[in-house]
């Protein structure tokens, strides 16, 4: 509804028609970095909105040349998630530490701070620690940004899903190994059939490597692991939801967890790690029971 009411340009580094046809669809205008701030100069520009360090020096450098507010997004939280991703503590601490103190650089200096969660907020504040103010910013759901129905009965099958970008040293820091050891753990003789694990978005030219470290962790149990690639399609993810009876969030980190979020707006039961801004939401709302998960970052422990 706002793309309808104001002009909203989405400047990126390159696009295909795809998204082109993607974009018109929100009333969406896509413009190159190269060409934005010559093809906008002159106007009224309210603001231009940066996210995390990925966008968020080019949005300062369209401000400036603009002159004009910006916004800064923060999506994740460099210093919480490096650990889990890489083995060595010193390379995992010069990294978390020097992408939060590009966090904070443009930070201090946008008109306007929004961290996506309760979680990121309170991460963000504290970090910045100079009082200024920081919102939190709650996603919307499927069902209303890209047209989803909430499910109308349990699938025919026990499968549970888990989804992300599986780069191998994604695996830890996703609890996909948490998912692989729960599954395999579960008592065969209550269920009406033989469960599966539906494990979406291992990375193109990697999946070998992701799927050898996955199989171990079922240690004979005889549920199945499906593996599916990595896509940004709506269609194929939406068709994943639905075939589920149960999504699982078991993040050792996570900023938020959009995976929960769209498995809540669909109707499908989801369990969500303790250690999510998702979980937070769903704790201070009273709303965690059955729900959120506590998560010590232990494999077996949590996978219990």
């Amino acid at each position: 509804s706002l793309a309808r009411s104001v002009r909203v340009v989405c400047s990126l580094e390159a696009f295909g028609a795809r998204d082109q046809e993607e974009a018109s669809k929100g009333h969406v205008n896509l413009l190159t970095w190269s060409k934005t701030a010559d093809v906008l100069k002159g106007e009224a520009i309210t603001a231009v909105i940066g996210h995390g360090r990925i966008t968020g020096v080019v949005a300062r450098e369209l401000s400036e040349r603009l002159r004009c507010a910006r916004v800064h997004f923060v999506h994740m939280w460099a210093e919480a998630i490096e650990p889990f991703k890489r083995a060595e503590i010193e390379e995992a601490m010069a990294t978390g530490h020097g992408r939060n103190e590009t966090e904070r650089e443009l930070a201090n200096t946008a008109a306007c701070i929004v961290a996506v969660g309760p979680r990121l907020q309170k991460s963000v504040q504290n970090y910045l620690a100079n009082g200024t103010r920081v919102l939190s910013f709650l996603p919307g759901f499927a069902t209303e940004h890209n047209g989803w129905t909430p499910v109308t009965g349990p699938p025919t099958k026990l499968v549970c899903l888990v989804m992300g970008r599986a780069e191998p040293e994604d695996i830890a820091l996703k609890g996909f190994d948490i998912a692989a050891r729960s599954v395999a753990q579960v008592d065969l003789d209550v269920l009406p059939g033989l469960p599966e694990l539906l494990i979406r978005g291992l990375p193109e030219g990697k999946a070998q490597h992701v799927r050898d470290l996955m199989e171990p962790l079922r240690r004979g149990s005889e549920v199945g692991f499906t593996y599916r690639p990595f896509t940004p399609d709506e269609t194929e993810l939406e068709r994943d939801f639905r075939q589920a009876c149960v999504v699982l969030m078991p993040s050792r980190e996570e900023g938020f967890g959009l995976v929960g979020l769209d498995a809540i707006a669909l109707g499908i039961p989801c369990l969500v790690s303790s250690r999510s801004g998702l979980g937070d939401f769903l704790h201070d709302a009273s709303l965690a029971r059955n729900v959120v998960v506590r998560t010590t970052g232990d494999l077996e422990i949590d996978a219990a």
